[in-house]
């Protein structure tokens, strides 16, 4: 598990090494789970950076993306209206 600061370089970087590890599998076999543990809530300044990974989960084509976070009715809320937003359909937040 690689843990990314926040800023637009380490945004570039994550993005540039997420689509370098998609491109080597059938992203459509598989569910990508993405861990939101750490998350405490989606600020305004983070929301246009979470769009951006939010529409490039949609563009690689998994079966579904799960969004692992500790259970607060608020991230959840947040993470559904992100993924709403994004049109990605096949999201689901699993609360641990």
């Amino acid at each position: 598990r690689k843990v990314y600061p926040t800023g637009i370089p380490v945004l570039k970087a994550f993005h540039t090494d997420y689509q370098a590890k998609v491109s080597s599998i059938v992203a459509a076999d598989f569910t990508l789970k993405v861990d939101c543990t750490d998350m405490h809530i989606i600020t305004q300044e983070m929301l246009p950076k979470l769009e951006i990974s939010f529409n490039m989960y949609k563009e690689s084509g998994f079966k579904e993306i799960q969004f692992l976070i500790k259970q607060s009715a608020t991230i959840k809320m947040q993470l559904n209206r992100v993924a709403r937003n994004t049109g990605l359909t096949n999201a689901v937040v699993v609360e641990l």
